[in-house]
């Protein structure tokens, strides 16, 4: 008789620039999928523009385990939805080229998910490393209070490497969007709209690593489409509890942008962007020149 894990299918997407700056990173990436050994897994990578290294794709397109798609025009969200329209399998994830699973990580959602068939969306928990040290994803302390509105005020458990998706209830059309930044957000808002069954478990899958300076959350130009990503959402349906904490972010923002805008010179659309805040319901206050390190507009929003 077959077991009925081996039964269970999972496709795991990779977006990737595929440079031979990452090149080992990838192929750890990769790696940490196999060690599944007893799911029926997919490996779908994606080479994400024109800029690869010939050699690692003609690597990677000799490795029978993975299906290797080319996407011209770099878009990390247009990545995962190519990705995703070759996926056959009963369940879908995502993984960041510098990222990795835990071992038995991916075994771990898809039975959790085959025994729990109300359940659309599973979320779970894992280990990020910053620099030498290690720590929980989400501290254990905080268990309690993870849901949509923790996501929003505090920090996005909805993370690239943490979710699993059951494909015959969330539909591939969910990841037909376009967006460079904030897109684990407005997915996660999507979800909520339209009542997908969320579920968050605290077991460690996957660790997330925080070693890159230059990644695009630390960038300024991240931090000025903040403001009009947060008017975007208006179009959603959402609840008006979550929708009030988006108003709360939203003026937040444009005081944040503001002190940008002076930190950088530019007074008129400080001044601006300023007068904004104060109309949306912000507090007066004096311009003062602020550090950018303390930005904290997008507390709460894609890492």
């Amino acid at each position: 008789m077959v077991n009925k894990v081996r039964e269970l299918s999972v496709a795991v997407i990779i977006p990737t620039m595929c440079t031979s700056a990452r090149a080992d990173l990838l192929e750890r990436a990769i790696d940490s999928v196999f060690f599944n050994k007893e799911l029926l897994i997919q490996v779908i990578v994606v080479v994400n523009g024109d800029k690869f290294d010939k050699d690692l794709v003609h690597k990677l397109m000799n490795d029978d385990r993975l299906l290797i798609l080319k996407q011209v025009a770099a878009n990390v969200s247009m990545a995962r939805l190519f990705g995703l329209s070759h996926s056959n399998s009963e369940y879908f994830c995502f993984l960041d080229d510098d990222d990795e699973f835990l071992p038995n990580g991916l075994m771990l959602r898809a039975n959790y998910l085959h025994g729990h068939p109300e359940i659309d969306v599973l979320v779970t928990n894992g280990v990020i490393h910053k620099g030498d040290s290690s720590v929980s994803f989400i501290n254990e302390d905080e268990y309690k209070d993870i849901n949509v509105e923790f996501a929003l005020s505090h920090m996005n458990w909805f993370a690239s490497p943490a979710s699993m998706f059951r494909a015959k209830s969330v539909d591939r059309e969910f990841f037909n969007f376009n967006l460079k930044y904030f897109e684990w957000t407005y997915l996660l808002l999507l979800l909520v709209e339209k009542k997908i069954q969320i579920q968050y478990v605290t077991h460690k899958t996957f660790i997330k690593y925080e070693n890159n300076k230059d990644s695009v959350s630390k960038s300024i130009e991240y931090a000025k489409a903040y403001p009009d990503f947060l008017l975007s959402l208006g179009v959603i349906k959402l609840p008006s509890k979550i929708r009030k904490i988006l108003d709360k972010k939203y003026i937040n923002a444009l005081h944040g942008l503001s002190e940008i805008y002076l930190h950088e010179g530019n007074r008129k659309d400080a001044w601006l962007t300023h007068l904004k805040c104060i109309k949306k319901g912000g507090v007066v206050i004096p311009f003062v020149h602020a550090s950018l390190n303390k930005f904290s507009g997008v507390n709460g929003f894609d890492s």
